[in-house]
């Protein structure tokens, strides 16, 4: 169980500050960040497949996170299934 919540810890420090970022900076295009978010998380976890998590991030993820290490969670992370459902992004 804590193993479980260490998980989706990480899960929200990679993707809620993306979600918080386009939401609260850029109000002009809070529409638009709620359809990125929208469009994003269920590609990402959907699959839990680190190669689109890859795709969608800033190039400067790899150089804060080791690699490998996203590879572990994302592992760990498709062993817990694939996202079953997901709401509109509100702001």
């Amino acid at each position: 169980m804590k193993q479980l919540i260490s998980l989706i810890s990480t899960l929200c420090i990679l993707l809620l500050p993306l979600q918080a970022c386009s939401v609260s900076l850029f109000p002009s295009t809070e529409k638009e960040a709620k359809a990125y978010i929208d469009k994003v998380v269920p590609e990402i976890v959907g699959t839990w497949d680190e190669t689109v998590l890859t795709h969608y991030a800033h190039s400067d993820l790899y150089k804060t996170t080791d690699r490998e290490k996203v590879k572990q969670l994302f592992f760990a992370f498709r062993r817990l299934g694939g996202l079953n459902e997901h709401k509109e992004a509100q702001g």
